[in-house]
């Protein structure tokens, strides 16, 4: 099998797990049932709905046409399946909450410590796992020791969901159009979108 790093990734290689809440029920449930919830740094539904729901709602409507898989409502117990695909799922994308004073990431039915979710990672996982989770460099540095073949980036700062679910149309659109590593689309979309 060749080294992810050296494999060509199309999007149909990707899937996308969300374990934020995408509908209103759910923003509703997440912010009455979880004092640090992603829901919980927005005023309210239409607030969250124009941030988070519109701008991802652009996403799926990409990630279908290009037949990316999606996990919706990501609990706990889908983490595993969303890793034991290989080789078809060459790349994870894992939109999530983390919260950091707790060490835990946030999906649709739990919160999950971050050892517990490296545990669902079976060994033998050698793809990517892309997170624009803030600040969960915990998770990078538990992979980096226990799932040496799990590949992980993820973002530095504050979290703007809508520039960072645009970046994922431009970097699977770029995927589509090119023959290229997952490292070298990433590196080519952030050269291009940083620009000046």
């Amino acid at each position: 099998m060749t080294a992810i790093t050296q494999e060509i990734v199309k999007p149909k290689d990707c899937v996308i797990g969300l374990g934020i809440p995408y509908t209103r029920e759910a923003f509703q449930h997440d912010r009455s049932s979880k004092a640090d919830s992603y829901a919980s740094f927005y005023r309210n539904w239409l607030h969250y709905e124009a941030c988070v729901v519109k701008p991802f709602g652009k996403l799926v409507v990409l990630a279908k046409k290009l037949k990316v898989d999606m996990v919706f409502d990501l609990r706990y117990l889908d983490i595993r399946d969303l890793f034991c695909h290989r080789p078809r799922f060459k790349v994870v994308i894992m939109i999530s909450h983390y919260d950091q004073a707790r060490g835990t990431i946030e999906l649709s039915d739990t919160d999950v410590r971050v050892s517990d979710f490296i545990e669902e990672i079976p060994i033998e996982f050698s793809g990517f796992l892309d997170s624009p989770c803030c600040n969960i460099e915990e998770l990078g540095i538990g992979l980096r020791h226990r799932r040496p073949s799990c590949l992980f980036r993820y973002r530095h700062g504050p979290n703007d969901p809508d520039v960072w679910f645009a970046f994922y149309r431009v970097l699977l659109t770029y995927l589509r159009n090119r023959d290229v590593t997952y490292l070298q689309a990433v590196e080519d979309v952030v050269g291009g979108l940083t620009k000046t």
